[in-house]
């Protein structure tokens, strides 16, 4: 490892066994998701990371969407939602035309604030488009942002927790 760190590739190298790797990913459900997305070993589960969700929705068109797009003329819309990650208590609500465009604006809103609070939101901010996976998630040991994308009695709602 002191060779590989010599190299100047990388700031450190660890090695971790499998206690380790699962504690950590247990820490981080959307890094979490995406790993085992990576490796082919998830289940539709009815959750998807947001910057999954993300890349996706943002694809559907040629040109891609570009975050700047779903946030023109909501700073202040953009400003309140980084003041709620960085305290990230209670619920925030998002209003838009449909579901994918309040989300998407969540989404674009981490994208153009990433340095700031968008990194460490999409870190643990899950789409999550059931509500049996809802109840799972929301009983979750560590801190989550989960972002509803299911009906409820009826309402169409988007809401981070």
């Amino acid at each position: 490892m002191n060779n590989r760190r010599q190299e100047g590739h990388w700031a450190n190298v660890r090695a971790l066994d499998a206690d380790g790797i699962v504690a950590w990913l247990e820490q981080a459900p959307a890094v979490a998701g995406w790993f085992v997305r990576l490796i082919g070993k998830l289940p539709e589960t009815g959750v998807v990371p947001l910057d999954e969700w993300w890349e996706n929705w943002s694809s559907a068109t040629q040109p891609k969407i570009i975050p700047e797009l779903v946030v023109a003329g909501r700073r202040a819309e953009v400003d309140s939602l980084g003041e709620w990650v960085k305290g990230a208590s209670g619920h925030w609500y998002v209003q838009g035309d449909t579901r994918e465009e309040a989300i998407a604006f969540l989404a674009g809103a981490a994208h153009s604030a990433a340095d700031q609070w968008g990194t460490p939101l999409f870190a643990k901010a899950l789409v999550v488009k059931t509500e049996d996976a809802w109840r799972n998630l929301e009983r979750h040991a560590f801190p989550l942002t989960l972002v509803r994308d299911f009906i409820v009695g009826g309402v169409h709602t988007c809401r981070a927790r």
